[in-house]
């Protein structure tokens, strides 16, 4: 039902109060609730009107009348096209508390939590050039050339870039060239076509300290020869590229990755130091892009793990290629990570092997299965699952079990605020402390780390 106050095309003045998770501004007229993209809190805008479900309306934005204390120049040109990032255009420091106010809504809506010590904040030491890894979707047609860069918001149009700001510098020199060389060739490419000869998408990543670079090019189908010239090409003008590696995904569908990945050139990973360890990370290996703020933040479960009196071992569900379970292991306690995907728990194996640490232990398969079958009072269980949250599974478990002390590292604040109301519920457990960690400068995310321990422990 159409507002009585309001109507397609109506022209009116808002000021931005808060900002959705998706960075959207949010406005109130009356008692109506108006998204304006463009907005931050404290902007004095005209805006009109264009539609409305119930009593929420969506506008776009006129003018700016009177701007935030807090907007800021964005860095990068194509800002206002890009999906890449959504706070570029806020102050820093604001940023970060604009997405803990998000944190600590969610706990307390979502969560129904109270009492709750306060959020430990931790900016990150770099707020642009960050990030370690870039997945970029390519097109390229007779008219344009190459396309490359990421979405436009709402909508699969890509937006070409030639640099990205949040992303390491070594890379976006790699990424240029490869956008000339491709350009220069017959080559074809689209990011949703299967087709032999197709080229869908770029992946980039680098080590932040061994600087070496991996390059990857994903495809329906195995890229033809010419490929391999592009390779070498890449190699000679890049000494820090020492994989280069074709992944196939042949299925039309929004999964970037596929099973299979051919060697075009040197090896099929890059090496990594982690928290004083050497990892080998692959075309398909979760890492954290922020590496410098994952550090501190698994240096902080060390510090837990040791504090916590009476933990003769560690659970680490989710354990991916080892990047807590080995670190922890090195306090000289038992771990055990569980990892379901292959290619990550193949690298756990060889990263405890080229460590040469027998206290830890890996298990392939499913976390909920393995968990029920593991999970003793007496461990220390650290959980670090998907957007997704823990499944009901995983949380009858730990309500079943009841391991003395739980640390829940998580992406998504509001799955974590669900899954820890089901943890809390009857004051089973009790937060002990509350981090956040801003793996993502420039976006609406936000890394959290939540301490708890049994009621009675």
């Amino acid at each position: 039902m159409i507002s009585a106050a309001l109507f397609p095309g109506s022209v009116i003045k808002v000021i931005c109060h808060d900002l959705d998770k998706s960075g959207i501004g949010i406005c109130k007229f009356e008692s109506i609730v108006i998204f304006v993209q463009g907005l931050i809190p404290g902007d004095l805008a005209e805006v009109t009107c264009t539609y409305n479900k119930g009593n929420l309306w969506h506008a776009e934005l006129n003018e700016l009348i009177n701007q935030s204390i807090y907007r800021r120049e964005p860095s990068c040109k194509v800002f206002n096209d890009c999906g890449g990032c959504s706070l570029q255009q806020i102050d820093y420091k604001y940023q970060v508390q604009i997405k803990n106010k998000t944190l600590l809504d969610n706990l307390k809506r979502i969560g129904s939590l109270t009492n709750l010590p306060d959020i430990n904040s931790k900016l990150s030491s770099q707020i642009y050039n960050y990030r370690n890894k870039a997945i970029i979707p390519v097109k390229k047609t007779k008219q344009t050339g190459i396309i490359s860069g990421y979405y436009r918001p709402g909508s699969h149009e890509i937006v070409n870039i030639d640099n990205c700001p949040v992303i390491y510098a070594d890379l976006n020199s790699v990424f240029i060239a490869i956008k000339t060389i491709v350009n220069n060739t017959g080559l074809k490419a689209h990011p949703d076509c299967i087709d032999k000869g197709y080229l869908r998408h770029i992946v980039l990543k680098q080590s932040y300290y061994t600087g070496e670079i991996q390059v990857g090019f994903i495809s329906g189908h195995p890229l033809n020869v010419e490929f391999n010239s592009i390779a070498i090409e890449l190699s000679d003008r890049f000494p820090k590229i020492v994989s280069i590696v074709n992944n196939i995904q042949p299925l039309k569908n929004n999964i970037i990755f596929g099973t299979t990945t051919i060697v075009l050139y040197g090896r099929k990973y890059i090496f990594e130091l982690f928290c004083n360890l050497k990892f080998i990370i692959g075309i398909q290996t979760f890492f954290q892009v922020n590496i410098l703020e994952a550090q501190r933040v698994v240096d902080l479960i060390r510090r837990d793990v040791k504090t916590m009196k009476n933990t003769n071992r560690v659970i680490d569900a989710y354990s991916g290629i080892g990047t807590i379970s080995l670190p922890v292991s090195t306090l000289g306690i038992q771990v055990i990570g569980i990892e379901q995907n292959d290619d990550s728990y193949n690298f756990s194996l060889i990263n405890k092997a080229n460590n040469s640490l027998s206290s830890v232990e890996f298990i392939h398969g499913d976390v909920q299965t393995h968990l029920n079958e593991l999970l003793n009072t007496s461990d220390y269980l650290i959980v670090d699952p998907p957007r997704k949250g823990l499944s009901d599974m995983v949380l009858l478990t730990i309500l079943s079990k009841k391991p003395q002390h739980l640390c829940y590292l998580s992406c998504n604040s509001a799955t974590l605020s669900r899954d820890l109301k089901v943890i809390c519920n009857n004051n089973l457990y009790y937060i002990r402390s509350i981090y956040s960690f801003d793996f993502f400068p420039q976006t609406t995310h936000l890394e959290s780390l939540v301490f708890l321990s049994l009621t009675t422990s």
